[in-house]
């Protein structure tokens, strides 16, 4: 999976914008890049938009671990996280959700940008 990360600095939210196959590694990736970010900028909202990933190669246990790297890496357990992704992904992305929530942190799972942002702003 590739990715491009932008910061709004008025707003103060984190855009990340992602296409190719979605699978663990590039999901650390990632996920270590935004943090960098969110640490340099006191970031506490960030948008991930995963509309144009071709496809998702994340089982339901590595889902279930995400929460854990969060941990691990000292994510923000304040940090507002904005998911929007293709309805066909639904259910992978809602499990990731419900975990996240289960462990403390504030993600949510959207189908369209504007409704994310709304969230995000609140």
């Amino acid at each position: 999976m590739e990715w491009e990360i932008s910061f709004d600095e008025k707003e103060n939210i984190l855009f990340v914008k992602t296409h190719g196959i979605l699978d663990m590694a590039s999901s650390k990736a990632l996920t270590k890049e935004c943090l960098e970010v969110i640490k340099k900028e006191n970031c506490r909202r960030c948008l991930v938009d995963t509309r144009e990933i071709t496809s998702q190669n994340l089982g339901t246990l590595e889902i279930h671990s995400l929460p854990n790297l969060f941990t691990e890496l000292d994510f923000p357990h304040d940090l507002r996280l904005a998911e929007v992704t293709l309805k066909k992904y639904a259910k992978d992305f809602g499990f990731f959700e419900t975990v996240c929530r289960n462990n403390g942190y504030l993600a949510s799972v959207f189908f369209d940008v504007e409704s994310a942002l709304q969230w995000l702003r609140q």
